[in-house]
């Protein structure tokens, strides 16, 4: 057995054991997250509660103050005094609708504003849907778009589940990308997960080696869907025997 051979092999066991630890260290994170979950659960259901009773109340004070204006107008002594009722509850009708059409438009703002393109500001560069740009932490990232692929460029530099994650559901959303089946539809959770395992491989693949310079950047594809770091790392092996 040639010594690149031998090589491979312990490296390759090296990756197998991390992996282990990291699949272990995931799990329990999973777990607290559960429990996070459900406590917020419980949290927002009490927040209806208290919600709902607050809308009772409201209800009771509109049927009060529209009892209160009928009352006004039975008791009026001549017309002039109803005509000023009347026009005076058509103001407050008006008054009602621009307020809301102004919260409607607020409220769709606010959406855009929050949506994961706006966030990262993800932007096509020359209006063809083919290369966009995105910032994260301040710095300028490229990412690249074939047909049901995104290229992102040095992805070793995020290294945070949760935004990844975003970022991956702001790439979604513009271009979607098919799952191996080529039926389905990959999700920002499993396109996160084969980020990170590109990630991994960069941190661990030693400076110098080809692949390591492969690693700093992710391809998100159907063919590596759910493919752990040990079965992208054996099926390069496999393709170079």
């Amino acid at each position: 057995m040639s010594k690149k051979n031998i090589m491979l092999i312990l490296l390759f066991a090296l990756i197998v054991c991390v992996a282990t630890v990291i699949a272990i260290m995931e799990d329990n994170n999973k777990r607290e997250s559960s429990t996070e979950n459900a406590t917020l659960s419980q949290n927002s259901a009490g927040t209806e509660n208290v919600t709902s009773s607050e809308g009772k109340t409201d209800t009771s004070r509109v049927s009060s103050k529209k009892n209160s204006s009928e009352t006004q107008v039975n008791t009026s002594s001549d017309g002039k005094t109803d005509t000023q009722t009347a026009t005076s509850s058509k103001n407050k009708n008006s008054s009602k609708k621009e307020k809301y059409s102004k919260s409607t438009s607020d409220g769709d703002e606010a959406k855009n504003e929050n949506s994961p393109q706006e966030k990262i500001k993800l932007s096509d560069i020359n209006g063809k849907g083919k290369k966009y740009t995105f910032t994260y932490k301040g710095e300028l990232f490229t990412a690249s778009y074939t047909k049901d692929n995104w290229h992102i460029v040095d992805s070793y530099k995020i290294d945070d589940s949760k935004d990844i994650t975003e970022i991956c559901q702001a790439l979604i959303n513009v271009h979607p990308i098919h799952g191996k089946d080529m039926k389905s539809y990959r999700t920002a959770g499993d396109m996160a997960y084969e980020w990170i395992q590109h990630n991994l491989a960069y941190k661990m693949l030693p400076d110098g080696n080809e692949w390591k310079e492969h690693a700093k950047d992710v391809d998100l594809d159907p063919a590596d869907q759910g493919k752990s770091l040990q079965e992208m790392y054996k099926s390069r092996i496999e393709k170079m025997r």
